[in-house]
């Protein structure tokens, strides 16, 4: 489905009735899709889309989007390891980058949040 005045970013499922994760993005908002980082298999679906608004918070550079859909049948200490290496990948070669986490966590929602400094 398109909607006027957005882009629509997508990691599609080819095997299944559902989609995948995706976002849209007004069409004002310069990004680009990350595919070092973006992953589709068994219980990993995360797309990665670095945007540059036109105003950010002060100290920023750009801002990341993590979307994830992690399967509530799919391996936690996996999704972790996987989430813990691009995060540290990212900051180390985007500087002062803010990261916002989107998405379906199931039972990673905790986890994350004590492992991480996130709010």
């Amino acid at each position: 489905m398109t909607i006027q005045g957005y882009n629509l970013v997508c990691l599609d499922r080819s095997e299944a009735v559902h989609r995948g994760v995706r976002v849209y993005l007004n069409e004002l908002i310069p990004f680009t899709i990350l595919d070092d980082f973006t992953v589709k298999t068994d219980g990993l679906e995360v797309l990665w889309i670095k945007i540059r608004p036109t105003r950010l918070p002060r100290g920023y550079s750009d801002i990341i989007l993590s979307l994830v859909y992690h399967r509530s049948i799919a391996i936690n200490s996996i999704m972790l390891d996987y989430l813990t290496g691009c995060w540290s990948d990212i900051e180390s070669k985007h500087p002062n980058i803010g990261i916002i986490v989107l998405g379906d966590l199931n039972q990673l929602n905790s986890r994350l949040k004590s492992n991480f400094d996130l709010k």
